[in-house]
This record gives C-alpha cells, sequence and structure tokens, in this order.
C-alpha cells in the first residue's frame, strides 16, 4: 500500500465481520494542501485485502481511542471522523509525513 491510501483509510472500509479492508480512497498532497479523492484513480485501483489478526486488533485499538474526544475539547477536528489514520485532535495525518517519516526509518 502506498501512504496516499493508507491515509484515505476510511472506518467504513474495514469490514470486521469479513476480517477484510477495502482501499478505495486517497489522500494526497500538493503543494502542503490536502486532496482528497473518494474513489482510487481506476476500478482495478480498488482491492480488497485480508485483515490479519494483528492489524483487527491494533485497528479495533485505534478505533476505541479515538473515540476519546474529552482530550482535545473545542479543538477536536470534526471534519475527519470518517478517517482511521489521525492524531489524538482527529487531524488528518498528512501523506509527506508517512513518507518522510518511514524514508528516515529505512535509512
Amino acid at each position: 500500500l502506498l501512504a496516499r491510501e493508507v491515509i484515505g483509510l476510511k472506518k467504513s472500509a474495514i469490514d470486521f465481520e469479513e476480517n477484510t479492508i477495502t482501499i478505495s480512497h486517497t489522500i494526497t498532497q500538493s503543494n502542503g494542501k490536502l486532496i482528497i479523492r473518494d474513489k482510487t484513480k481506476t476500478k482495478s485501483s480498488k482491492i480488497t485485502l485480508f485483515l490479519e489478526p494483528i492489524v483487527k486488533s491494533f485497528l479495533l485499538e485505534l478505533t476505541e481511542k479515538q473515540k476519546n474526544k474529552e482530550l482535545c475539547g473545542d479543538s477536536y477536528n470534526q471534519e475527519y471522523l470518517k478517517y482511521i489514520c489521525v492524531d489524538n485532535c482527529s487531524n488528518l495525518i498528512r501523506p509527506d509525513y508517512v513518507t518522510e517519516t518511514i524514508l528516515k526509518l529505512l535509512n
């Protein structure tokens, strides 16, 4: 998966009963602005993956933590509630941050 697909992952794309994740949204960045696409470039880009038990456990724990809105109070961002990859105040994690972090880990 690419950073744009991971960042674009919505909670509705995860089926915990069927143990699948469907990649159908992307978020990219251009000149510092987020570009949100509610569909992938082509139909063949839309993929469904098996949800490994360790990933399922992590996602269940993460979505539970995201319900704690009291931490940020009035600064809690309501715009990205549907997304998985958000910080503690529900701000979307930027694709360039993910890419830079991965590159640092690889070096």
